[in-house]
C-alpha cells in the first residue's frame, strides 16, 4: 500500500522503535523492543495510545495507518480552529505536515501539540497531566506556568503524571528513571527495512 511505503520513507528511527514496541504491547508481550528484554525508553502517553490503536485494528497496519492520518489531520484542524479560527486550522494542519516531513511521523510530537493546545485552551490539572504524561521532561515547564499563573493545582496534575511515569518505569524494569536508548544501543541498524518487515 502506498501509505505504508510513505510512512516507511518519512519516519525516523525513533518512530520505528515506537511502532515496534507498541506492536509488542498490542500483542500482549509487554513493553519490549525485541520481544525478550523490557524497555522503558518510551514516552508512556504516546506508546500506550499507539499500542491501543494497533490493537483496535487487530494488527492491520495499513488500515491503522490510514485512519491515523485521517484522525491526525482532523484533530489538528479542530485544535487550530478552536485557537485561531480558519487561519489557526490551516496553520495547525501545516504544522502537522511540516513535522511529518521532518521524520516525525509516529512520534509523540503530534500528541504533544494537541496536549499543549488543550493546556492553552483549558489550563487545568487534567490538561497539565496530559502534557506531562506525553513528555515527562515538561514537568518543570508546567511548574513555571503554575507559578506564573498562581495555580498550584496545575503542578499537582503534572506531578501526578510524573509519578505515573516513574511508577510504570519501575514496574517495567525495576528503575524509576527511563533507560531510553539502552536497548537501542544493541542494534545499531542503519537499514530500518528489517523493523518494518517485522511490523507488517
Amino acid at each position: 500500500m502506498w501509505l505504508h511505503d510513505y510512512i516507511v520513507a518519512h519516519t525516523g528511527e525513533d518512530g520505528a522503535f515506537y511502532l515496534q514496541i507498541a506492536k509488542h504491547i498490542a500483542q500482549g508481550q509487554g513493553v519490549t523492543f525485541d520481544g525478550i528484554s523490557p524497555t522503558t525508553g518510551v514516552h508512556w502517553g504516546w506508546v500506550l495510545l499507539l499500542a491501543g490503536w494497533l490493537r483496535l485494528f487487530g494488527g492491520d497496519f495499513d488500515t491503522a495507518a490510514a485512519l491515523y492520518f485521517v484522525c491526525l489531520f482532523i484533530a489538528a484542524g479542530l485544535a487550530g480552529l478552536s485557537i485561531g479560527g480558519r487561519n489557526g486550522a490551516l496553520a495547525a494542519v501545516f504544522l502537522v505536515l511540516l513535522l511529518g516531513s521532518r521524520g516525525q511521523w509516529l512520534m509523540e510530537t503530534h500528541l504533544l501539540v494537541f496536549a499543549m493546545a488543550a493546556f492553552y485552551l483549558i489550563p487545568s490539572p487534567l490538561s497539565a497531566f496530559a502534557v506531562t504524561f506525553v513528555r515527562v521532561d515538561l514537568l518543570l515547564f508546567i511548574l513555571t506556568i503554575s507559578l506564573l499563573l498562581r495555580k498550584p493545582r496545575l503542578f499537582i496534575g503534572a506531578l501526578g503524571a510524573a509519578i505515573a511515569t516513574f511508577s510504570l518505569n519501575y514496574y517495567t524494569d525495576g528503575h524509576l528513571l527511563s533507560v531510553s536508548g539502552t536497548i537501542k544501543a544493541g542494534y545499531g541498524w542503519n537499514d530500518w527495512s528489517a523493523i518494518w518487515e517485522n511490523i507488517r
